[in-house]
């Protein structure tokens, strides 16, 4: 179940964008981590958990948009980690022109994801 994380200034990115944002990454991270050859790295929209916060008075050269993504180890992910994170971005740059052009996204914003072995049990 991989988690996302995006963190936001909100005077940036708005309620609206972030709601919109949400909905996108679950179907983008979905699509780009999803492994049909290995049955324990399939991966529907309904996996991926979605988390926002905002940076607080302690953070520190926070961006205006940073979208981390955590999700469990598989040889086959980490073969093709480079592309993943850039059709994410791509996904995000596409769908956020706007704030590209206005200058609030860009250099100060990423898509980082982190692949790492996990332990995961339902309560």
């Amino acid at each position: 179940m991989p988690l996302v994380i995006i963190s936001r200034k909100s005077d940036v990115v708005s309620d609206g964008d972030v709601l919109y944002l949400s909905e996108i990454l679950q179907d983008a991270v979905a699509d780009v981590l999803d492994i049909e050859e290995n049955p324990n790295a399939r991966l529907t929209k309904d996996d991926v958990e979605v988390r926002v916060r905002e940076p607080g008075p302690l953070d520190r050269n926070a961006s205006n948009l940073a979208i981390e993504i955590i999700a469990n180890d598989y040889p086959e992910r980490r073969a093709d980690l480079q592309r993943a994170a850039e059709t994410i971005a791509d996904i995000v740059r596409n769908n956020f022109e706007d704030l590209i052009e206005e200058g609030k996204l860009g250099e100060n914003s990423f898509v980082w994801i982190l692949l790492a072995p996990t332990g995961f049990a339902i309560i």
